[in-house]
């Protein structure tokens, strides 16, 4: 319904809107189709989820499940994956817009993710510079989950240093494999490269087979 004001008195015209033949033809636009064997495809709506797709296949790695319902242990439904291996490997591709500098959004994003980890489930998350200028990277750290290798780890003092780099943690489970981490919500508002930090932060404990708990400050 568009609103017209004509000299001072508002009528209400209905618009037409668009035919169906056009929205056919927007929502095919809008949604690419991917072939994942003869006869059968998936269709991934988001731009920046179908080049992760494609750099998975390009890659040569298994093909994941897209879209994956993830529930707890009692049922409950808890988030949607955008991509998943088996029930334990999850993926989410964040766009740092509505992932990183929406607070609210984030701060449900990490809570989601945080009872991901209650239950053993691994997750990385990638960016866009992840996938588009770092795609060798991207793929390696798939490529190790799937294949069950685990980075080197250890505990120096407040942090996990995985693969040379440390990763501040605020407690550490060893016997669980479970890592207690800031989620600073707050703050990926001004930075996304504090953002980002966090997201490689969380992808490096998971290579190490933790799950990431966080908690949000």
């Amino acid at each position: 319904m568009i609103r017209l004001t004509i000299c001072g008195a508002r009528r209400s015209v209905a618009s037409p809107g668009p035919s169906a033949a056009t929205r056919r033809s927007s929502a095919r636009r809008a949604t690419a189709r991917f072939s994942v064997t003869p006869g059968t495809w998936v269709a991934i709506a988001k731009p920046l989820e179908a080049g992760f797709w494609r750099l998975v296949k390009g890659a040569d790695l298994p093909l994941p499940i897209v879209q994956r319902l993830v529930r707890s242990a009692d049922g409950a439904r808890v988030t949607t994956a955008d991509f998943a291996w088996g029930e334990n490997i999850l993926v989410f591709v964040d766009g740092y817009r509505w992932h990183g500098s929406d607070t609210a959004q984030a701060e449900q994003d990490q809570r989601r993710r945080s009872t991901l980890a209650e239950e053993g489930r691994l997750v990385l998350e990638f960016a866009y510079e992840d996938i588009v200028s770092d795609r060798e990277g991207t793929v390696a750290a798939i490529r190790a989950l799937i294949q069950g290798e685990r980075a080197e780890w250890k505990r120096d003092g407040g942090s996990i240093v995985v693969a040379g780099t440390e990763v501040p943690a605020i407690s550490v489970d060893e016997e669980a494999m479970i890592v207690t981490v800031a989620a600073p919500v707050g703050q990926w508002q001004a930075s996304r490269a504090g953002w980002r930090r966090a997201l490689a932060g969380h992808r490096l404990l998971a290579r190490a087979g933790f799950a990431v708990r966080r908690e949000v400050t």
